[in-house]
């Protein structure tokens, strides 16, 4: 069987290693903007750097959900 604590650490190692990852896309993204003039890369660098960041929010959603269950915090 699976421990419980151990999978949720991994994932929330996953999720922190995500989200890193999308920073350094919006970065990536605002530096080829601002200076590259061929069309494509920035196109290009812009929907990488969404969709990283879709995939990262994406995955912390369960995350926050699992938290406001344990806190028993409810809107």
């Amino acid at each position: 069987m699976f421990n419980t604590l151990e999978t949720n650490k991994t994932h929330i190692q996953q999720v922190a290693m995500v989200w890193l990852v999308a920073v350094l896309c919006l970065i990536n993204m605002a530096l080829f903007l601002a200076f590259t003039p061929f069309v494509i890369f920035k196109f290009s660098a812009t929907i990488l750097a969404v969709g990283v960041t879709e995939l990262a929010m994406t995955m912390t959603r369960p995350l926050l959900k699992a938290k406001r269950l344990q806190t028993g915090w409810t809107e």
